[in-house]
C-alpha cells in the first residue's frame, strides 16, 4: 500500500506537469518527498516547478539540496546561476556559471532540460558551456551599464489596471486608446484555469480606467488580438487542441482567412502583431515551426489587402537565437522591431531588444540591441508597445514593485518619454542638473584596475586602445601557466587570474566607459584620477615612461567612438609611478619566472582608476 501510494503521487505529479498546472505539480511533488525525501528526480522536478512560477528563493533551496545529495550534479550550478540572475544577484550568478564550467569540463555528451519547458529541446553540453562563458563575459557589463537610449520616467499603471492576475498590453488603437488582456484565475474540479478577458483603456495618464469588452469579443480559448485601423484586419491567437494558433479575419466582410501557411502540424504560433511596413502589411509572430534557429523564433508574413498570406519568412540570425524569442512589435515611426528574448544576453529572464529594419530591404534586420534600463529588469519583460504619438511606452513585467512583492504575475508598466526631445531645454545648466546623477552613479567603491602584459604597450610603437592589449594578454594564459606546472598553488592562482580577475576587470572597465561616454555626450566635463605602475624588471626611467603609455591607452579606450568635439571634455589626472618596491617581485632578466610570470609580477603591471568628479 505504501509503494502504491508513492506511485499514485508520482502519477498525479506527472499529470499536473503535463497539464502545465504547476501549483498542483508542486503539491504532489512535496507529497512524494514526505514519503521519500531522497527521491532525486522528484526533488529536481520540484525545483523546476518552483522556478516556473517564479518562486526563485524556494527553487534555489531545492537546487542546493540536490547538490548536497549529489555534489557531481553540475546542472544545478547552471540552474542556480539563472536563479541568481533573476534576483539581480549578478556576482553569485557569475560564480555559479564558473562552477558549472569547472564541474562539466569532462562531459561533452550529457544533455539536460527543464521538464517544465514544453517548448524547449534537448541541447548538447557544448551549448550550455558556450552559453555560460558568454554570460560570464557579459554579466558585469549588462549589470552596470546605462543602456537607456532616451531619458525615461517610470510610471507604474494604477492598481485599477493591475491585479493579482496577469495583464499584458495587446494593441494601441490610436493616440488615446489601447487594450489589454487579463487572465482571470478560475478553479474547476480543483484544476486552475486562466480565462482571458479583453479590456479597453482610454488615455495614458496616471489615472486610468479599464472597460471590459463584451464576452463575445474574446472567447475563452483566445489569448490575444491585434487590430490594424488601415486594413481592418483582425488577428487572433487561439489555444486549440493543445497548441497555439493564429487566425486572421477581414472585418469588412467578416470572413476568416485561411492561415494554413502559418499553423503547421503540432507547432505553436503565438504573439501576433501587424504593422504597415513600407508598402506591405506585415504580420509578425513567434513560432517553433521548422526552419528556425532554436526553440521559438520571430517570423513574419506579408498579407494582401484582404488578409491573405503571401509569404512567410524567418526574421534571421540577427534577431533569433537557439533560445526563445517572443512578443514581436514593429514600431512604424522608427522602422524598428521590438521583441523579447532569453537568447541574447541581458539582465535576467526575458529582456526586450530592438532591431532596425533596412530602409531599402524588408528582409534585413540589424543586430539586436538591448533596450536598456529601466525598460528591462532582472525579471521577465515582454510585450513592448509604443503609443501612436510615441509619447508613451507600455510593457508587461513580473518585476517587484512597492505595491507588489514577489514575481508571480505580469503587470502592465507605462513609461512617459521625458523632455529629452525638447530642444528648448538643452542648456548647459539643465544638462548639469539632469545628468549630475550619472556622476553619482559613477562613484566607485574601490579602484578599477587595468592589467597589462610585460612591456606593453611596447616602447617605440604607437599606443593603441586598451582593448588591443587586453585581447593579446588574455590569449597568454597557457604561456603563463606553463611556467608553474610543478607549482600547483601558483598555477591555480594564475589560472584564476586569466579566467576571472582579468576579464572581470575588463568588463568593469567597459561599463565604466559607457557611463563616462553617456555623460560626455551630454556636454559634461569629467575629471578622472588614475595611478599607473610597472614591474621593476627594467630601469626606473623606462618604467616611468611605460606607466605613462599605459595611461594613454586608457584615455584612448574611454574616448574611442566619441565625437571629436567631445573628447576634450575628459580630463585625466595622470600619476605614473613606474615601479614599486616589492620584495616579492624579482627585477632579474635571468629569473623571468618571478619577474614576469608570477602572480605578484602580474599584479604590479596595472593602472588604477581611483577618482571621478564633475567639473562645474
Amino acid at each position: 500500500m505504501y509503494a502504491q501510494s508513492k506511485r499514485l503521487m508520482r502519477y498525479n505529479m506527472q499529470q499536473a506537469q503535463n497539464e502545465k498546472d504547476w501549483n498542483k505539480a508542486i503539491f504532489w511533488a512535496r507529497a512524494c518527498l514526505t514519503k521519500d525525501s531522497l527521491n532525486f528526480k522528484v526533488r529536481y522536478n520540484l525545483a523546476c516547478y518552483l522556478f516556473q512560477i517564479n518562486e526563485f528563493k524556494k527553487a534555489q533551496v531545492q537546487f542546493k539540496r540536490l547538490l548536497q545529495m549529489n555534489p557531481q550534479f553540475y546542472e544545478a550550478y547552471y540552474q542556480l546561476a539563472h536563479i541568481y540572475k533573476m534576483q539581480s544577484k549578478y556576482m553569485e550568478a557569475r560564480s555559479a556559471w564558473n562552477l558549472f564550467l569547472k564541474q562539466s569540463n569532462n562531459d561533452s555528451v550529457a544533455v539536460f532540460i527543464d521538464p517544465t519547458q514544453y517548448w524547449g529541446s534537448q541541447k548538447s553540453m557544448s551549448h550550455f558551456r558556450k552559453r555560460s562563458r558568454l554570460e560570464i563575459q557579459n554579466l558585469i557589463l549588462h549589470h552596470d551599464s546605462i543602456w537607456s537610449k532616451v531619458s525615461l520616467l517610470a510610471v507604474r499603471v494604477v492598481t485599477s489596471i493591475n491585479t493579482p492576475d496577469s495583464e499584458i498590453p495587446i494593441t494601441i488603437l490610436d493616440s488615446s486608446q489601447w487594450n489589454f488582456v487579463r487572465w482571470n484565475a478560475l478553479y474547476e474540479n480543483e484544476k486552475r484555469m486562466e480565462i482571458p478577458y479583453l479590456y479597453k483603456v482610454r488615455g495614458f495618464s496616471e489615472t486610468l480606467q479599464a472597460y471590459r469588452f463584451s464576452d463575445t469579443l474574446i472567447k475563452p480559448e483566445d489569448t490575444m488580438a491585434s487590430w490594424n485601423a488601415i486594413s481592418n484586419i483582425e488577428i487572433v491567437e487561439r489555444f486549440k487542441n493543445q497548441k497555439h494558433q493564429i487566425e486572421v479575419r477581414n472585418k469588412k466582410n467578416n470572413k476568416w482567412i485561411s492561415t494554413a501557411p502559418l499553423n503547421l502540424g503540432d507547432e505553436n504560433c503565438l504573439h501576433p502583431a501587424i504593422a504597415q511596413v513600407h508598402d506591405t502589411l506585415m504580420l509578425f509572430f513567434s513560432s517553433n515551426r521548422p526552419g528556425g534557429f532554436g526553440s521559438f523564433d520571430i517570423w513574419y508574413s506579408a498579407l494582401d489587402t484582404l488578409g491573405k498570406i503571401i509569404y512567410t519568412r524567418n526574421a534571421g540570425p540577427n534577431i533569433n537565437t537557439p533560445e526563445n524569442e517572443f512578443s514581436p512589435y514593429f514600431d512604424t515611426v522608427c522602422n524598428r522591431l521590438y521583441f523579447s528574448s532569453t537568447g541574447h544576453l541581458g539582465l535576467g529572464g526575458f529582456d526586450i531588444f530592438f532591431s532596425n529594419l533596412n530602409a531599402d530591404n524588408n528582409r534585413f534586420f540589424s543586430t539586436a540591441e538591448n533596450a536598456g534600463i529601466p525598460i528591462n529588469s532582472a525579471q521577465h519583460d515582454l510585450h513592448f508597445k509604443t503609443s501612436i504619438n510615441s509619447r508613451y511606452l507600455l510593457l508587461a513585467s513580473n518585476r517587484s514593485t512597492p505595491l507588489k512583492s514577489g514575481n508571480c504575475c505580469l503587470d502592465i508598466f507605462m513609461y512617459k518619454i521625458d523632455s529629452v526631445f525638447s530642444k528648448t531645454k538643452d542648456t548647459s545648466s539643465t544638462l548639469k542638473d539632469n545628468y549630475k546623477n550619472i556622476i553619482q552613479q559613477l562613484q566607485i567603491n574601490k579602484p578599477l584596475a587595468l592589467f597589462f602584459d610585460n612591456n606593453q604597450p611596447y616602447v617605440g610603437t604607437a599606443v593603441s586602445s586598451y582593448t588591443t592589449y587586453y585581447t593579446a594578454y588574455s590569449k597568454q594564459a597557457a604561456v603563463y601557466k606553463n611556467r608553474f606546472l610543478k607549482d600547483t598553488a601558483m598555477y591555480k592562482r594564475i589560472n584564476e587570474f586569466f579566467l576571472d580577475s582579468l576579464p572581470a576587470a575588463y568588463l568593469n572597465l567597459i561599463a565604466f566607459k559607457l557611463r563616462i561616454q553617456e555623460a560626455l555626450h551630454k556636454g559634461l566635463e569629467i575629471y578622472i584620477g588614475v595611478r599607473a605602475f610597472a614591474s621593476p624588471l627594467a630601469d626606473k626611467s623606462f618604467n616611468l615612461n611605460l606607466s605613462k603609455r599605459r595611461i594613454e591607452s586608457l584615455r584612448m579606450f574611454i574616448t574611442d567612438g566619441l565625437p571629436q568635439d567631445k573628447k576634450h571634455l575628459l580630463h585625466i589626472n595622470e600619476r605614473p609611478f613606474g615601479e614599486r618596491d616589492n620584495a616579492r617581485v624579482s627585477d632579474s632578466y635571468t629569473d623571468l619566472k618571478n619577474s614576469v610570470y608570477s602572480i605578484n609580477a602580474i599584479r604590479e603591471r596595472v593602472v588604477y582608476i581611483e577618482q571621478i568628479d564633475l567639473i562645474q
